[in-house]
């Protein structure tokens, strides 16, 4: 089984930020988990600058916060060279485990809303996953989505991830179109859950925030975005050029 975990960035003011980018990680539940799950706890041990024992509850790696600095990876006690190489870490995590990246690019200003921006990224998303699946060499496998909770999104995408199981056929689209979002694969319903320390959920934070950098040409975004380009199985986006490196990965 495969584990899809996912994180959005783009969700500020949109006159900073115009992109919203959906994206993460497909994970191998069997293979996988476990050793993602023991590299991002031990990243969290050797370089939170506060003993583990003191960290809050819901601490994770962010990756704003390791560019900017934060609450934990301040400023002031932690030079910037130092926060970037914990990010340089975070962002080569999907090469160093071979994790394929999917991700989609919403320009806001088609939307009248956050909330529908995430829910056409996640639809899109859900067949970019789908068409994953299906080319896989072991057809019994199927996966399961697991997205960062943010409120008043769940009955939303839940009711379009059911849509796109269930009724495609009255959905008045082509057959190709129809064929294309129809999951077979991809089961069961999304979950959302909280960022800890132990989660792949850091990973998709770090994907989606280097893509929408790298979107927006922000300063530095390639560094941390090049890391990530040769996993990228797929993304649909309005920016010429801006993936000029992607490929399938199967």
């Amino acid at each position: 089984m495969r584990m899809v975990f996912l994180d959005e960035s783009g969700t500020g003011n949109p006159e900073r930020e115009p992109w919203f980018v959906l994206a993460g990680v497909i994970i191998h539940a069997d293979k996988q988990w476990k050793s993602v799950e023991t590299y991002l706890a031990r990243m969290a041990t050797e370089h939170s600058p506060i003993p583990v024992a003191d960290l809050p509850h819901n601490f994770a790696l962010h990756a704003t916060e390791l560019y900017s600095g934060g609450k934990i990876f301040t400023r002031e006690a932690i030079q910037k060279e130092k926060r970037w190489e914990v990010l340089d870490k975070l962002v080569g995590l999907p090469t160093r485990f071979d994790l394929p990246v999917v991700a989609m690019v919403a320009d806001r200003s088609n939307f009248p809303d956050i909330f529908s921006a995430y829910r056409y990224c996640f639809m899109e998303i859900s067949a970019q996953v789908e068409a994953y699946m299906r080319r896989l060499p072991d057809q019994d496998e199927v996966a399961s989505i697991v997205a960062e909770d943010i409120a008043n999104v769940h009955w939303w995408v839940d009711s379009m991830h059911r849509f796109q199981q269930k009724h495609m056929d009255i959905s008045g689209l082509h057959a190709d179109e129809r064929d294309r979002l129809r999951l077979t694969k991809v089961i069961g319903r999304p979950h959302f859950e909280n960022k800890s320390m132990y989660s792949p959920l850091q990973i998709a934070d770090a994907c989606a925030w280097a893509i929408r950098r790298q979107i927006a040409k922000l300063p530095n975004a390639t560094r941390f975005f090049e890391p990530i380009v040769p996993l990228i199985i797929d993304c649909r986006h309005p920016i010429p050029g801006a993936y000029e490196y992607v490929g399938p990965r199967y």
